[in-house]
């Protein structure tokens, strides 16, 4: 699903119910390499400019290093695992929105995932102008923890009150 959907909260319910034999990864990230590349595209973007195909690169190289060195080696010991986010997000927001060629993500993908596809996919849908207003509200919050802090934040997540509010009155629409 697009921004502010309700993916990364879903996934943190889900995991409230996994035992010891499931593991979960964050995509991008999932490793300290992975973490690293993330932050320089997604807090880069504020600070300096990111060309979509340097951002598609380094999300692909974040990805490898999690498939090859965390992903692969868990499933092969007869582990489970639940990523939030795979390679289709970078086809839909590279390939979609950031018009870079869908043939080279598809390539390129393949190549750094060794071909490993998930069994099960979810994917979240919601009125883009409703999903729109719970990623501003999102980018809101994150903006003023870090101003009243003076942090560094990664993800804030959770349903702002103005969100519930309107889900609320909503209902049964």
């Amino acid at each position: 699903g697009g921004s502010g959907v309700g993916k990364t909260t879903a996934v943190k319910g889900i995991r409230e119910h996994l035992d010891e034999t499931w593991r979960y990864w964050r995509e991008p990230g999932g490793t300290v390499y992975g973490e690293m590349v993330r932050d320089a595209v997604q807090e880069g973007k504020d600070k300096y400019p990111v060309d979509p195909i340097a951002a598609f690169l380094g999300y692909s190289s974040s990805r490898a290093n999690l498939v090859g060195l965390e992903i692969i080696p868990w499933l092969e010991q007869g582990g489970l695992g639940l990523l939030d986010r795979y390679w289709y997000s970078t086809y839909a927001y590279q390939g979609g929105g950031e018009a870079k060629g869908k043939d080279l993500i598809i390539s390129i993908s393949a190549t750094v995932t060794r071909g490993l596809e998930p069994e099960l996919v979810l994917y979240y849908d919601l009125a883009p102008e409703l999903a729109w207003v719970q990623a501003e509200n999102l980018r809101m919050r994150a903006r003023e923890v870090k101003s009243m802090f003076g942090l560094r934040t990664k993800t804030i997540s959770g349903i702002s009150p103005e969100w519930e509010g309107w889900l609320k009155r909503n209902e049964g629409m």
